[in-house]
């Protein structure tokens, strides 16, 4: 999982969150991950399984990204939650 982690700290911001989209659009769009997809190319390059890749994925985003997730969801959060 360290080979993952470092490929994930190694991407730039705007791949983070091209993986990021493509994980959004598998787990709650499409159910498939695209052609040529990121996340499985990083998860081949590190011999894991996708999921695995993801976790790393996500976490690197949670610690990048938290600052403005915190700023959109605290001025406004009915834009992303479904209540």
């Amino acid at each position: 999982m360290n080979s993952t982690k470092s490929i994930a700290s190694c991407l730039s911001n705007d791949d983070l969150i091209k993986v990021c989209s493509e994980v959004l659009r598998w787990k709650h769009t499409t159910g498939c991950l695209p052609e040529g997809s990121i996340l499985k190319k990083i998860a081949d390059e590190a011999h894991m399984e996708i999921r695995d890749a993801e976790e790393e994925i996500i976490s690197e985003a949670h610690v990048r990204f938290n600052d403005a997730v915190l700023l959109l969801l605290s001025e406004n959060p009915y834009r992303y939650l479904r209540i």
